[in-house]
């Protein structure tokens, strides 16, 4: 028990609580441009419930919560409404990450994961599910930059560049989605599955058994009423 009750004092260290632990709505999806002089605004992470984003001078730099066990296998999730570093089974964070099949070399092949640790300064790291995201290695800070629109990320021009020119190599199939209202996109492998692409989250729901992805009508449907049959040669 020692080690949890440290752990939650890290956690109240890390980020910082609003108005005494009082709800946050709505819920902030972008930095301001400019910090309030009153509290820090933290954005939630895309994939990984263990990360977030500190606010800093219209910046979003990528932070961790911290470990909840003496061994370090296994950390805090990070709580968007409250804005904390929470118990996982409080924090809230459910989205299930869809990886690219073919992920783009880690610069720290030890830890599994982009990391701006070695790399040099100012150079930038691609995204790992969005093409028109990077991130900017800014003394040793992970920096997310976010392209302008209709460009994205060029990981070998090392810059943003038109949607026809750049050369994105992701598989997620939420990779070009940008807005924050979210939307469904039918899986094209499987009836059962379907994606829901929102802002920088890729969340894969699969629907109740006997039951298939309608396009037509945005729902799971009994499988003799859904309109897949072109998705069923894939199983």
């Amino acid at each position: 028990m020692k080690e949890y009750a440290i752990a939650v004092v890290i956690a109240t260290m890390v980020v910082t609580i609003f108005a005494e632990d009082h709800p946050i709505t709505p819920i902030p999806t972008s930095c301001p441009a400019t910090d309030s002089e009153d509290y820090t605004v933290h954005i939630a992470h895309e994939s990984d419930c263990t990360k977030f984003y500190k606010c800093q001078q219209g910046k979003a730099i990528e932070m961790s919560c911290p470990y909840m066990n003496k061994q370090k296998t296994k950390r805090l999730h990070f709580n968007a409404l409250y804005q904390v570093c929470d118990w996982p089974t409080s924090a809230g964070c459910e989205f299930t990450t869809i990886p690219a099949e073919k992920p783009t070399p880690p610069l720290n092949p030890g830890n599994g994961s982009l990391t701006c640790d070695d790399a040099e300064e100012g150079a930038a790291i691609p995204h790992n599910t969005r093409c028109y995201l990077f991130y900017e290695c800014t003394e040793g800070e992970s920096v997310l930059r976010e392209c302008p629109e209709n460009t994205n990320y060029d990981p070998i021009a090392q810059r943003c560049l038109p949607l026809d020119q750049s050369n994105c190599k992701l598989t997620d199939p939420c990779r070009n989605y940008r807005r924050e209202e979210g939307t469904f996109l039918a899986d094209p492998t499987s009836c059962k599955h379907v994606y829901y692409c929102k802002g920088r989250q890729t969340t894969r729901y699969e629907c109740d058994e006997g039951a298939e992805w309608s396009v037509q009508d945005a729902k799971c449907l009994p499988r003799e009423d859904a309109d897949c049959v072109r998705r069923r040669d894939y199983w």
